[in-house]
């Protein structure tokens, strides 16, 4: 199976200390990059059985065309990943995605070094977090949540 992982957006809400983000918005500067385009996106499914939706600069869930790829993904049989750590999008929006590939795998993380984790959070977004992961296994066959440091 040929495997690609796709940075599909430029943007994300978290700030996390480690990630390469912080070499440009430390400075003041826009953080490089673009959203991935549809005609971009069905060009690599050509080539790739396997998506990874893990971005090395931003979240995918940001891209405007996201919940699409998700869906031509399930049309056209492909398997893919979502490494989701960064906030904003609400329940209604992720409940759009779940249902728009329902064999995609979710990975929900929470950034960040291990002492700073629960002051990052607050109570709202935590039991946002918490939501967003029982919906997205009561639509996927696979879901987890994971701790990352970054």
């Amino acid at each position: 199976m040929k495997s690609i992982n796709l940075d599909i957006t430029h943007r994300c809400t978290l700030e996390c200390s480690r990630c390469e983000r912080i070499r440009w918005t430390a400075r003041g500067e826009k953080v490089p990059g673009e959203d991935m385009e549809l005609y971009a996106y069905l060009k690599i499914l050509n080539y790739f059985d396997h998506i990874n939706f893990c971005g090395n600069r931003a979240d995918p869930v940001f891209n405007p065309n996201f919940i699409q790829f998700l869906a031509i993904n399930k049309k056209r049989n492909k398997s893919c990943e979502i490494h989701n750590a960064a906030t904003g999008k609400n329940l209604a929006w992720y409940q759009r995605a779940f249902k728009a590939n329902t064999d995609a795998v979710w990975h929900f993380g929470i950034d960040g070094l291990p002492e700073k984790i629960l002051a990052l959070m607050d109570y709202l977004k935590r039991v946002i977090y918490i939501e967003r992961i029982k919906r997205a296994s009561s639509y996927m066959k696979q879901c987890y949540c994971v701790r990352r440091w970054v």
